[in-house]
């Protein structure tokens, strides 16, 4: 029986291509997921130079072949970790998304973008492979340490679980009290679940929603991850929260 020879394909021709930059490959799929990466990607394409961008729901939807529902779901996402900030110059218009500066723009690149000019490849090599494949290149050399990447986000020592809690908070008040009592509480040894219950309650109790969610001091204090959650009602599910970037308030 014959093998069909594939016919091969330079994926580099097929222009145009939704812009992902490599900051944002690089954030673990915990903190952020793929869709959402896909859709800052697609968003990007059509931002003019002041960083702003119109565009519905469903065009979304049609552009990068999912329901409406989940753009809905992945906006969410990008608006909680404070990537971007939506809202509608008039109603039934199309959405306004505006790109926000983000800590995460800040960070050392994890590997090379593109293999050094020393090494040897192919001249069709597509730019952007990790060259840790590469003879002579050691993992030491494409690669920081994860104590490097958390003393580049926090200059104040704060615990690397410390500063996520503080990115998904969505008051921003009283910081350096906060991470003091967070090392006091030893609250590394439980951040996981802490972090997990923090992101429901954001997204989906309703006090939280509608804008009424305690200080992060309190939260730490009274155990607050411990609440029950308040579903919101079919008629209010909409966030009332700007999300900032990490700081002080």
């Amino acid at each position: 029986m014959s093998i069909e020879k594939k016919k091969r394909y330079n994926p580099k021709t097929h222009a145009p291509a939704v812009y992902i930059p490599y900051w944002l490959l690089q954030i673990p799929i915990n903190q952020l997921s793929h869709q959402a990466k896909l859709l800052y990607g697609r968003l990007s394409q059509w931002s003019n130079s002041k960083g702003d961008v119109f565009r519905s729901s469903p065009q979304l939807a049609d552009e990068i072949g999912v329901s409406e529902r989940s753009i809905e779901r992945i906006l969410k996402e990008l608006r909680y970790v404070g990537l971007i900030g939506t809202y509608q110059p008039q109603k039934g218009g199309c959405n306004h998304f505006e790109f926000y500066h983000h800590e995460w723009m800040d960070a050392p690149l994890i590997c090379d973008i593109d293999p050094p000019s020393y090494v040897a490849v192919p001249p069709d090599t597509c730019v952007g492979t990790p060259p840790s494949y590469v003879a002579g290149i050691s993992k030491k050399e494409v690669r920081i340490s994860k104590k490097e990447l958390q003393n580049t986000l926090s200059p104040n020592g704060e615990s690397e679980s410390f500063l996520e809690f503080w990115r998904i908070y969505p008051k921003k008040k009283a910081r350096k009290t906060c991470a003091r009592k967070w090392e006091v509480k030893k609250m590394d040894e439980i951040a996981k679940e802490v972090i997990a219950t923090l992101k429901d309650q954001v997204i989906n109790d309703d006090s939280w929603i509608r804008g009424f969610a305690p200080n992060p001091l309190t939260y730490l204090n009274q155990e607050r991850w411990n609440d029950e959650i308040q579903r919101p009602s079919k008629n209010n599910n909409s966030s009332n929260w700007t999300f900032d970037s990490v700081g002080d308030a």
